[in-house]
């Protein structure tokens, strides 16, 4: 109950500490005291809240949320934090609105609707075409936010739509695409004209977008594959060899990560350093982390 009181503080950060708290542990009774300040006069209070009715399914503020999107003129930070909410809680009213909003200027908006589509579902052509379409946007945060939609769904075409993307050139999306793929069942060789048995001898041919799709392929051979092309000269191979090494979760790894960390591009040393913390490698904390 003191926590829901805080609610009520005048001080707007004590309100925004006592939602986040509220968002992890759920309302504690506080259901109507969230509610309420969703039209509260600050904004990040207004914004936690709205986040908090979607991460702790308040249907009750489903009116609140759509009358957001209602007006063109909301802000879009609290715009996107209704799409998000709207989407977790699966209001297939708000569909159309949200749909119109993947077009909005600002990234985080067209993020949070791909997002909302995606936890919603995509049975209509038209809805899916939508998610679709975002997965050329200009922004790599919305392109992410594709990937991921597309996974949650079990679309049987998921993983064919998303799998061009290994090639992004932006490593959160390769990171999403790889998640995605692992999520949909769909196995590292599959489209990607990569034969896993034979990977000890073909190991050097392989191309970026290849090397990122076998990331999570189980097997030694595979593993002293990535070690290698971590090696090479061209760098772009390099590039998603390390990145590679990171997705895979194996600790193994810490001495092929730690060698690039010295790599003359920069680009590759901050890859690996980020492989190492992927990895959660005492190594990063012992040498201070990224330089």
């Amino acid at each position: 109950q003191p926590l829901v009181e805080l609610l009520s503080d005048p001080n707007p950060e004590i309100r925004v500490r006592a939602l986040k708290i509220l968002s992890q542990v759920g309302p504690a009774g506080g259901v109507p005291e969230i509610l309420k300040l969703i039209d509260d006069e600050d904004e990040l209070v207004r914004r936690w809240a709205i986040v908090d009715a979607g991460m702790l399914g308040m249907s009750e503020a489903k009116d609140r949320l759509e009358a957001i999107l209602e007006k063109k003129t909301t802000a879009p930070g609290l715009l996107a934090d209704a799409i998000f909410a709207l989407g977790r809680l699966e209001v297939q009213a708000a569909v159309g609105p949200i749909i119109d909003y993947a077009k909005h200027p600002d990234p985080a908006v067209r993020a949070a609707a791909a997002l909302a589509i995606g936890n919603m579902g995509m049975s209509d052509d038209d809805v899916k075409a939508t998610v679709v379409s975002l997965l050329d946007d200009k922004d790599p945060a919305v392109r992410a936010a594709a990937v991921h939609a597309l996974s949650v769904g079990g679309d049987p075409e998921a993983a064919a739509l998303i799998e061009p993307l290994l090639g992004d050139p932006n490593a959160d999306v390769r990171s999403a695409v790889n998640e995605a793929l692992a999520a949909l069942g769909a196995t590292p060789e599959e489209g990607t004209g990569v034969d896993l048995s034979t990977i000890a001898d073909t190991c050097l041919e392989l191309a970026p977008d290849q090397i990122l799709a076998i990331a999570t392929a189980e097997g030694d051979e595979v593993f002293a594959c990535l070690v290698k092309l971590s090696k090479v000269k061209t760098p772009e191979v390099r590039m998603a060899a390390v990145e590679a090494l990171g997705l895979r979760g194996d600790k193994k790894a810490e001495s092929a990560l730690l060698k690039r960390t010295k790599d003359k591009l920069k680009d590759i040393r901050k890859a690996a350093w980020e492989a190492l913390k992927k990895l959660g490698l005492s190594t990063v904390k012992k040498k201070g982390g990224q330089p």
